[in-house]
């Protein structure tokens, strides 16, 4: 919600959580934080403050410096059957976190890095981000950068169709390039 929380409610509407980070909107994602829990949540608000939590307990907390979180994923990037944590910063950076939470790596995109997207290559996780720079860019699982692309206008959105990738400008564009996976 706008007021720096996130609802877990069951399918009957019963509440199962209800964690609070700061005042602001709030980017969330569900993952297996645990080695023996529920889906825990990562979630962080519009003024800066990133929580992993499982809904009883914080497991942890990443300073974002007062800077909004713009999106969080988390998926497995490197194989393991444990997700890593990405986070796409109001600071210009793109964080990739370990599941307890650590600094995996970061890469300064530009301005404001305004999404992440996920793809998988020949059984290999790529990112791909954007931000308000124009800037759009594909990385390997470790971080390094393996291609990277300007738009004319601050890259908002970022959606994969089948092997393009499709980028929402803030200028109304829809941009496609072909194979989103290389």
């Amino acid at each position: 919600d706008k007021h720096g929380s996130i609802h877990a409610l069951t399918r009957e509407g019963r509440v199962l959580f209800r964690p609070y980070s700061s005042i602001g909107d709030v980017q969330f994602d569900l993952a297996a934080l645990t080695d023996d829990g529920p889906l825990g949540a990562v979630f962080g608000s519009s003024t800066g403050d990133l929580i992993a939590t499982t809904g009883r307990q914080t497991l942890w907390r990443f300073d974002n410096f007062g800077y909004p979180v713009n999106r969080i994923l988390c998926r497995d990037l490197t194989g393991d059957g444990r997700p890593e944590v990405l986070l796409a910063s109001g600071t210009g950076y793109l964080y990739a976190l370990d599941v307890e939470g650590k600094l995996l790596w970061r890469d300064r995109l530009g301005f404001s890095v305004n999404d992440v997207l996920v793809v998988q290559s020949q059984g290999a996780a790529r990112i791909i981000y954007a931000d308000e720079d124009g800037l759009v860019r594909l990385a390997d699982a470790a971080g390094k950068p393996l291609r990277t692309i300007r738009t004319r206008a601050p890259a908002r959105w970022l959606a994969q169709l089948d092997d393009t990738l499709c980028v929402l400008t803030g200028a109304g564009e829809v941009l496609g390039f072909r194979s989103a996976r290389d």
